[in-house]
């Protein structure tokens, strides 16, 4: 899935339900009013959305039953998916697990 120039005036998008998605990329110009990013039940996407540092304004960032790769990445501070996200204010990886769901700040 890729994100060329355009949507100038978006705030919000959600990503849902691509089990077979396995790349994102965001490029220059792309959503540059995007505050929150949710990506939801896409098990074959394993690295950030390249180009997410490029999302400026983005302040909140949801994971929900993603694979535990593409968190790995976020959860090592100093890694290089780390610091693409430190300008976002609020990362949320949510999970489903044998009693419920699981939420974790990222």
């Amino acid at each position: 899935m890729v994100f060329r120039t355009g949507f100038q005036k978006l705030a919000e998008l959600f990503i849902v339900n691509f089990p077979r998605l396995n790349m994102i990329v965001i490029e220059k110009g792309a959503m540059p009013a995007l505050q929150m990013l949710d990506i939801a039940e896409c098990m074959e996407l394993k690295q950030l959305p390249d180009g997410i540092e490029r999302l400026t304004r983005l302040q909140e960032l949801y994971f929900e039953c993603v694979p535990n790769t593409l968190i790995e990445g976020i959860r090592t501070k100093g890694s290089s998916d780390h610091s693409k996200v430190k300008h976002v204010s609020d990362i949320v990886y949510l999970c489903e697990t044998d009693s419920g769901w699981s939420s974790e700040r990222l």
